[in-house]
């Protein structure tokens, strides 16, 4: 196992908690790669996301939740077609686009009408987005444009003085499928862990790309 990096600072839920509440950055694990996570109710957090990382505030950030109610307080709309799909792939790496409601702040969606939510299968994020009692918003650990990262040297070399919790080796290392349900055909925006296939035969339609 190779040596830990000196300036790595792992944390445990309660700490991850507080320090999320706090207006500060923490990298979680997913059941797909580790991600740069913040309270998506706070704006300046959210703003730091975007720095760290170097990326264009015109891409969208994704929200993770951890039940149903918080879902139900961040889009507009569920359909059908949101139900059908959360039922067999949630919680776990697929990404559904919804119509947003206006709790989702303009930066998080990068000015458009919609965002993508998803919840993940990992307990350890389901555990510590349940206990600061709202969504957070997540993004792949890595520079803009670089591999999503999941070896902790790797990210505390790439994201110094970062808090870090641990999320072991059950990490995919492949990102969430991200599907669009907010037109008449349902559109597949990245292809990821889930196949188109496997939607496809879920929702019993074509989806085009």
């Amino acid at each position: 196992m190779p040596t830990k990096l000196k300036f790595m600072k792992l944390v445990n839920i309660s700490t991850a908690t507080e320090l999320l509440s706090n207006g500060e950055l923490v990298v979680l694990p997913t059941d797909t790669v580790y991600g740069i996570a913040c309270d998506y109710a706070n704006f300046d957090s959210v703003k730091k996301v975007y720095q760290i990382k170097g990326r264009s505030d015109a891409k969208p950030l994704i929200v993770l939740i951890a039940n149903l109610n918080m879902l139900e307080k961040i889009v507009s709309e569920i359909t059908d077609k949101h139900k059908v799909l959360m039922d067999i792939f949630w919680p776990g790496a697929l990404t559904l686009i919804f119509n947003k409601s206006d709790r989702i702040s303009d930066l998080i969606s990068a000015g458009g009408k919609t965002i993508g939510v998803r919840m993940p299968a990992n307990k350890t994020t389901l555990e510590i987005i349940n206990a600061l009692g709202r969504p957070i918003v997540a993004t792949s650990v890595n520079k803009s444009g670089m591999p999503s990262l999941v070896d902790l040297n790797e990210i505390s070399a790439q994201f110094p003085g970062i808090a870090l919790v641990d999320g072991g080796k059950q990490l995919r290392g492949i990102e969430s499928t991200v599907l669009d349900l907010t037109s008449d055909k349902p559109k597949l925006i990245r292809q990821g862990t889930f196949l188109k296939e496997d939607l496809e035969a879920v929702l019993g339609e074509e989806i085009f790309i």
